[in-house]
């Protein structure tokens, strides 16, 4: 299953981002989120099926914070520890 994440940038539109693997599981999606996220800013992630089919609706998309519930983007530091892991 493809999934998406979502997190509000600071003009109040919605960021999407994904993983490289169109078909990763819900945990690197997980990870993806918080490596990707800017740091403290909570993302949500979803499936293709819950995603707007056009622009146009992707545009005027809008979600309550209250459903950024999936996690929150990691520090720089954090971020570099986790890289370093990976051994990236």
């Amino acid at each position: 299953m493809g999934y998406k994440i979502i997190y509000k940038q600071e003009d109040g539109s919605i960021a999407v981002c994904f993983p490289a693997d169109g078909n990763a599981d819900f945990d690197k999606a997980i990870l993806v989120g918080k490596l990707s996220a800017p740091e403290g800013s909570p993302f949500k992630v979803i499936t293709q099926d819950d995603f707007p089919s056009s622009l146009e609706l992707q545009e005027a998309w809008e979600l309550d914070d209250e459903e950024f519930t999936d996690g929150v983007g990691l520090s720089e530091e954090e971020k570099l520890a986790i890289y370093a892991e990976m051994g990236v």
